[in-house]
């Protein structure tokens, strides 16, 4: 009597989704004060970079929010092949829809997806002293192809506050 035994253990994708903010960056250049003053609109240039070291991500996409008084400039650069973002102004929303993430995008000598987008920012007196906000609930959603699994990554929301050039120096000024 001969027993084979096999087993299969699958391993969900760990995509990697990584945001980044510029005042002054190269693909769009800067304007306006910084830090923000009220009532002036000032520019600021967001990267979305994501990695996937596992298997492809089915119906992938971000999603991020922009608050009242942050306006989507419609200034975009992305990968060549990669799909363009779409803006609602109803919801305010910038949807960068990837459709199928292949399995090892950002790895073994592949890049990495990346969108880079501006949005402006005009901050009311209320918001004096205080960093002003940019980006909400950015979040990159996903089903593994392999496990079926729904994969979803949160990123922090931004604010003036958050730049990478200019980092803490984005309260309001009157």
């Amino acid at each position: 009597i001969v027993v084979v035994s096999d087993t299969s253990t699958k391993i969900t994708s760990q995509p990697t989704f990584r945001q980044t903010m510029f005042y002054n960056d190269a693909s769009f250049g800067s304007s306006g004060p910084m830090p923000p003053q009220a009532g002036k609109d000032t520019a600021f240039t967001i990267h979305w970079q994501v990695v996937n070291p596992g298997s492809a991500l089915n119906n992938a996409k971000i999603v991020g929010t922009l608050p009242q008084g942050v306006t989507w400039k419609n200034a975009v650069s992305v990968g060549a092949g990669q799909p363009q973002p779409t803006y609602n102004n109803n919801t305010s929303q910038v949807t960068w829809n990837l459709g199928t993430l292949p399995a090892n995008i950002g790895v073994n000598g592949m890049p990495a997806y990346e969108l880079i987008f501006q949005v402006t920012v005009r901050p009311s007196t209320t918001q004096v002293n205080l960093p002003a906000q940019v980006l909400l609930s950015p979040r990159l959603s996903g089903t593994d192809s392999l496990t079926g699994q729904s994969i979803v990554v949160t990123n922090p929301d931004l604010t003036t506050n958050s730049t990478v050039d200019r980092p803490g120096e984005g309260a309001v000024v009157q």
